[in-house]
């Protein structure tokens, strides 16, 4: 298996419902739950030392799709590796974002082993905050930047920008597959996702 699929778009836009869809396509798919509970040390050590080509080579040997925290942060680190992979870049409204992103995190960081998570996350890794209180308007700028980040610099013709109320359509045109008759998954509205790794970590 090569990495095909690298879902770019922070935590929170639609990731979940991304990785069903994915899964629903026939990829094989690391979400956040699996980013932790298969590879911690191995994100340990590229968080704590930096880049390694080789972990990422290693670590997604089997694996056609990453989505969510930690990889989304290392989106073009990942590319380097699998310089094939089709980039999707999930997005959503600012406001409702920042409030999914921050419930999550006050959810979660009543337990002991969040302090853990946050080394995992990319998000308080790189800028620092580990503050779930954070300020909202410094959020959306972290949040802006990332999207732009990704639009400017992932290769045009790899790159979909994708908001999960599209539906099938563009998802599939895109990664050429076609479209399952069922409807289009829409998962984690209130984000347990976290706290679920917590519990069965």
């Amino acid at each position: 298996s090569v990495m095909k699929v690298i879902v770019a778009g922070y935590s929170k836009t639609g990731t979940k419902s991304m990785t069903s869809a994915l899964r629903e396509l026939g990829f094989t798919v690391y979400d956040f739950p699996e980013h932790f509970s298969e590879h911690k040390q191995q994100w340990k050590e590229i968080l704590q030392s930096g880049n390694n080509p080789d972990i990422f080579r290693e670590m997604y040997k089997d694996v056609d799709a990453v989505v969510d925290a930690p990889a989304f942060a290392y989106w073009k680190e990942i590319h380097e590796v699998f310089p094939d992979a089709k980039i999707i870049l999930t997005s959503c409204e600012e406001s409702p974002w920042f409030e999914k992103w921050q419930r999550q995190f006050e959810n979660a960081a009543s337990n002991p082993v969040y302090r853990l998570l946050t080394l995992l996350s990319p998000t308080a890794y790189q800028f620092n905050i580990h503050d779930y209180s954070l300020n909202k308007m410094m959020a959306i700028r972290i949040f802006r930047a990332h999207n732009a980040d990704v639009v400017q610099n992932a290769p045009a013709d790899k790159l979909l920008q994708f908001n999960v109320k599209q539906g099938w359509d563009p998802l599939c045109k895109f990664l050429e597959v076609p479209a399952p008759e069922k409807p289009f998954p829409h998962k984690n509205a209130g984000g347990t996702v976290l706290n679920d790794v917590i519990a069965e970590n």
